[in-house]
Parts: C-alpha cells; structure tokens; sequence
C-alpha cells in the first residue's frame, strides 16, 4: 500500500533528483550520470585490485571518476540513495587495501586549494612497466 507521507514524497524527490543529475564535468571529460560514474569508480577499483598496466595519465581520469562522486555528494547533490552510498564506501575500502600512500597529491590542479581527498595520494601496489616509468619521470615513485 503506497503512503503519501510528506517523507515519502521527499524521498521519491530525492530519488527523483539523483536519476536526473549529471555531474558537473571535469575539465576534458563529459558529463555522467551518478550510476555510470559508480560502475566507473568500479571498474576502476577491479583494475587496480588486479595488475594496473595503464599509464599515469589513464590513471588520473580513473580517479577523476571517484573526485566526480565525492563532488555529487557536496551540498545541492545529498540525493544518494543508501545502498549507492554503501558501495562508495566498499569500493573505497578496496581501493585503500589495493594502494600505497605518497606523499603529494597526483593532481594539484584537481585539489586546488582544499585539502586533497585520499584517492588522490594513493598509487597501486602493483602496476605495470609503463605506470612505473611514468610515475620516475614525474618524480613520484624512484
């Protein structure tokens, strides 16, 4: 039996509005919806678990797609439904068990003058040649 209680319809809404959005594109990438952007950061969180064989550059539009999520969460965007929320959160959490820390954000121009999310310092623990050698030439990783 439906209810027309005024949190059902502020729920339906929220729903509603989390359906409708696309997140404010990153320079360089298109707009995506909530759910795309969620099976990005998924795919992007089973490429790292595995062997990340992409180059530094790839890896960066990887995390853009985890930055795109936090940015859905600031205020105006607070329509996540739970069981989305959960995954972020699982996802985050194997991202974490599958990186190291370093030392600087891989993205100044991402992070700006704000603190930098997590991802953003956190490289795979195990990555090909061609991720290797791009992270020596930056100066990341020796």
């Amino acid at each position: 039996m439906a209810s027309d209680s005024p949190d059902d319809e502020e729920e339906s809404e929220a729903e509603a509005a989390f359906l409708r959005v696309r997140a404010a594109p990153i320079p360089g990438t298109r707009p995506m919806s909530p759910f795309e952007l969620l099976h990005a950061w998924r795919r992007a969180v089973e490429d790292v678990e595995a062997l990340y064989d992409g180059s530094l550059y790839e890896y960066l539009d990887l995390l853009g797609c985890r930055e795109m999520l936090a940015r859905l969460g600031e205020p105006g965007f607070e329509a996540y439904p739970e069981d989305a929320l959960e995954a972020i959160q699982e996802l985050d959490e194997r991202f974490e068990a599958a990186t190291s820390e370093v030392d600087h954000p891989l993205a100044h121009w991402q992070v700006g003058d704000r603190e930098a999310p997590r991802w953003w310092k956190r490289i795979p623990k195990v990555f090909g040649a061609r991720f290797a050698r791009d992270l020596q030439s930056h100066g990341i990783f020796t």
